[in-house]
């Protein structure tokens, strides 16, 4: 019997997100990734050529089998019941699964996650270093499911005065887990953020291990984890959107942050607009979560990377959403802002 793991991934709204995971659920029954719109917010004017409005939004989701284990799903199972309006979805695909692929990890490893609050409102982002053993999650997870996947890890943070620009590769390419996993105590937390610039450096990496892998025939994503917005970039977000579409890599983004109950915002606007331009602009998928739920989420997204994920789309009928989403006979709320 197969259950649905929701990847119900935003890109582009900027409010909460029912459903997320807490490691309550089962492993064998659905699991919320994210939920939200795909549109970008128009906020601080927006992107020139970018912006869409609010206008439709995107549910992702991957399968699991009865034993936990990720299994296709068919697009055409699934069906969305919304309120305060009603919503009918008109577009739906598959991205499938792959035994070896080339995956690039990029941590954003600025101040904010280990601030005192007293800088910035929000921080400490992560103050547990839960991106870290996220990351520990997801790889050890791909490993067991597809062993033969290539995967990079990169991080930014420092200031421009450091040694280095843009993204800082920690160890990978490889196959090799223990050199991912012994990478991962190298993030820490220190300096800016540089985005752009990592996605411009990183995209052109990832094309070239494609080809030295397999001719270029197996699929290369990168996933960039961020609390915020861009700060010190030299390139622009058109610019890496562009490096990342020249190179032929889909961009998955899973922003965090500390809501507080709620009582905070998660990230702020900017950051929630860029982090789903990347996604939409490339085909990859976005979701954002509360840092402390980071390790669940990571291993859902392994899943999706080996076992493969649906997308439907739907015209949003207002700037608010909420909903149900029904797949293989599991229902699943969510919230869209």
């Amino acid at each position: 019997m197969k259950r649905a793991s929701l990847l119900l991934a935003c890109v582009a709204c900027g409010g909460s997100m029912s459903g997320s995971p807490d490691g309550s659920t089962p492993a064998t029954g659905p699991q919320l990734l994210g939920a939200q719109p795909l549109i970008s917010l128009r906020a601080d004017g927006g992107v020139p050529g970018l912006d869409a409005g609010f206008d439709r939004f995107a549910v992702w989701l991957t399968g699991l089998d009865s034993h936990g284990e990720p299994a296709a799903l068919d697009p055409q199972s699934v069906s969305l019941s919304c309120a305060p309006a009603t919503c009918s979805i008109d577009a739906r695909s598959a991205t499938a699964g792959a035994p070896e692929g080339v995956l690039a990890i990029i941590v954003d490893d600025s101040g904010s996650n280990v601030v005192d609050p007293s800088v910035c409102t929000g921080c400490p982002t992560d103050p547990d270093n839960k991106r870290s053993e996220a990351v520990r999650a997801l790889v050890t997870r791909l490993a067991r499911n597809a062993p033969l996947w290539h995967i990079g890890l990169f991080d930014f943070g420092l200031s421009p005065s450091m040694p280095y620009f843009g993204a800082h590769h920690i160890a990978g390419y490889t196959q090799f887990t223990e050199d991912i996993l012994k990478g991962t105590e190298k993030l820490r937390g220190a300096g800016g953020t540089v985005l752009y610039d990592s996605v411009w450096d990183v995209a052109p990496t990832v094309a070239g291990e494609r080809l030295f892998a397999d001719a270029g025939a197996i699929p290369g994503r990168i996933l960039v984890v961020s609390d915020g917005e861009d700060t010190n970039s030299t390139k622009s977000l058109v610019a890496a959107l562009a490096a990342a579409r020249d190179a032929g890599v889909s961009v998955d983004v899973v922003g965090y942050g500390r809501s507080d109950g709620g009582v905070l915002p998660l990230l702020a606007g900017k950051a929630y607009r860029d982090l789903r331009l990347f996604a939409s602009e490339t085909g990859g998928f976005a979701t954002f979560s509360e840092s402390s739920e980071l390790p669940v989420l990571f291993e859902r997204i392994a899943d999706a990377y080996s076992g493969g994920f649906i997308q439907v789309q739907a015209p949003a009928p207002s700037a608010s959403v909420r909903g149900t989403v029904t797949v293989e006979g599991a229902a699943l709320s969510f919230a869209v802002e």
